[in-house]
């Protein structure tokens, strides 16, 4: 689709936004407020330009159904996999 993949990372108290190769672009939030840190994670980036890759860890579970119905209501393309909790996922290396 030529869309570039915003990298959403998600356990039970942060949620994670970055580019890939972009260590600039990280950005991690609470999951206390879900929809505002959501909407604040996602507003400067154009869903005619990104596409969302979710990552989802067990205990970030419980917010599949509402990010994912939430990145649908802003207009993106939505992709998602599970992840294990130990994992650490690296989208970019510091400078």
């Amino acid at each position: 689709d030529g869309k570039e993949p915003l990298l959403i990372s998600i356990n039970k108290s942060n949620i994670r936004f970055e580019e890939f190769d972009k260590p600039e672009s990280l950005r991690v939030l609470s999951t206390h407020s879900l929809t505002s840190s959501f909407k604040s994670g996602v507003e400067h980036y154009d869903r005619d330009r990104f596409k969302i890759v979710f990552f989802f860890k067990p205990s970030g579970a419980i917010y599949f159904r509402k990010v994912i119905d939430l990145a649908k209501e802003y207009g993106f393309e939505v992709g998602y996999d599970p992840i294990e909790e130990s994992q650490n996922i690296i989208f970019s290396l510091p400078d």
